[in-house]
């Protein structure tokens, strides 16, 4: 990975923290002590990131194995099967 790519990973990871923790500001003003502490922004961007694929993930395997979607699965697989069964009368 060239210095160029890292920097800007590291630069978007420490905005998405600090994304994070601004709204924090409304309730204790004291959080601005964290919010200049890059190391600590990147920390919660990366934690953050890894919480939201694990939603992801567990939300696109509840959708995955719902019963519409088995449903058009199943649909699709038999048309594609005998496709001639979509004009018979």
């Amino acid at each position: 990975m060239t210095s160029r790519l890292r920097t800007a990973l590291r630069l978007l990871a420490v905005s998405l923290g600090a994304a994070m923790l601004v709204p924090l500001l409304g309730v204790d003003p004291a959080i601005l002590t964290v919010l200049l502490d890059t190391d600590f922004l990147a920390l919660a961007a990366m934690v953050g990131l890894i919480m939201l694929g694990v939603d992801l993930r567990v939300a696109a395997h509840r959708v995955e194995r719902s019963l519409p979607v088995l449903w058009v699965r199943v649909g699709a697989e038999l048309t594609r099967r005998d496709p001639g069964t979509l004009v018979r009368v």
